[in-house]
């Protein structure tokens, strides 16, 4: 997860970082956390989950209005409106803002932390069958990779599990593509969650297992492989 702090105080970008970095040691969750203390992270905006925007910042620009460049923008995450005056919080959700904070409350800092989490901790299924037709829910956490057989879509699962479903694969990345995976090859989807290195000879799964990368797909593979590391490990 990646947090950034926006301010245009140092000693308020310093207090709330900190802040943050006690909580999540608390209840034992790693984060990167960056700090700015002006519009300069929009162009990078896509890295972070969720941001924590000062309303005030300086006479060039404000929280509401980087908010709303925020909205319209691809931006994924959430935004939490932190500021030394209440009088502004009805105005924050507005512009879709998550949470209102008060710099100096902490208690709150923490709230919007852990309300943010609940949101991400939904974990998320799609239904297969086994080789005998038998219905079953999978968390796609456990998904190693997809495969397009004869026209068939075969789900090998971390335990070495075959699990089977019917549509083309890129009906399964339309559905799967937003959770972590990517197609790799004319036949092959991979789940960047369970993905060890990726090579021009193929990609090694947790497992072992090395899936091959089509000519075609590697550049683009192997940036979005990069991204993905980026938003998801620290």
């Amino acid at each position: 997860m990646r947090i950034l702090v926006v301010d245009d105080e140092s000693i308020w970008r310093d207090i709330i970082k900190g802040n943050i970095i006690s909580y999540l040691a608390n209840i034992g969750l790693e984060a990167r956390i960056d700090c700015c203390k002006d519009a300069s992270f929009i162009e990078r905006i896509k890295l972070y989950d969720l941001i924590y925007l000062d309303i005030e910042l300086d006479d060039e620009v404000d929280g509401f209005e980087l908010a709303e460049q925020i909205n319209n923008s691809d931006f994924e995450g959430k935004v939490v409106f932190i500021t030394s005056h209440t009088e502004w919080a009805r105005y924050g959700y507005r512009v879709n803002a998550f949470r209102y904070v008060q710099k100096n409350n902490k208690e709150e800092l923490e709230e919007s932390i852990e309300a943010y989490l609940a949101t991400k901790h939904t974990k998320t299924y799609i239904t297969c069958k086994t080789k005998l037709g038998e219905t079953k829910t999978v968390e796609t956490d456990k998904i190693e990779y997809v495969e397009s057989i004869n026209r068939h879509i075969e789900y090998s699962l971390m335990n070495s599990i075959k699990l089977y479903g019917t549509g083309t694969l890129a009906n399964v990345l339309e559905e799967l593509e937003n959770r972590g995976f990517c197609q790799v090859h004319r036949s092959y989807i991979v789940n960047f969650c369970n993905t060890k290195h990726i090579k021009r000879r193929g990609i090694m799964l947790s497992s072992g297992i090395i899936i091959p990368v089509g000519r075609t797909y590697y550049n683009e593979v192997k940036e979005k492989y990069a991204y993905w590391r980026l938003k998801n490990e620290t």
